[in-house]
């Protein structure tokens, strides 16, 4: 068994292969050696809550309900507001810790797809 580490959409995987050996020629292929890059860092959480800052809505619909106002500190997780699309509610959830900086929506309002609902800092 021969232990290699691969990464795959930016995952880092340790696989383990074996080498089967059969007494069958296998043919020999050139290839160039491939250059692999390391996995992204994962940022801290420090970092991930300037990064989250923003909640866009994540389809077209029309905002039901806001359970949020400026100033107002959210954990990650809470639902800030219900947004309604293709007659289904969907709850749009605080994706970190942070306090409400802005609402920019109000219920009963029609709202694009990646719109900005909520800031969060």
């Amino acid at each position: 068994m021969r232990k290699f580490h691969i990464i795959v959409n930016g995952v880092s995987y340790e696989v383990e292969v074996e080498e089967i050996k059969d007494n069958v020629a296998t043919p020999k292929i050139q290839t160039p050696p491939i250059a692999v890059k390391s996995a992204p860092a994962r940022p801290s959480a420090k970092s991930m809550a300037v990064q989250a800052a923003k909640v866009e809505s994540p389809m077209p619909g029309i905002v039901l309900k806001v359970f949020v106002k400026e100033g107002q500190e959210v954990k990650e997780g809470e639902v800030l507001l219900i947004l309604e699309a293709m007659k289904l509610e969907n709850e749009i959830y605080a994706p970190v810790d942070g306090i409400v900086t802005g609402v920019h929506v109000t219920e009963g309002a029609s709202v694009a797809n990646n719109e900005l609902l909520i800031s969060l800092e």
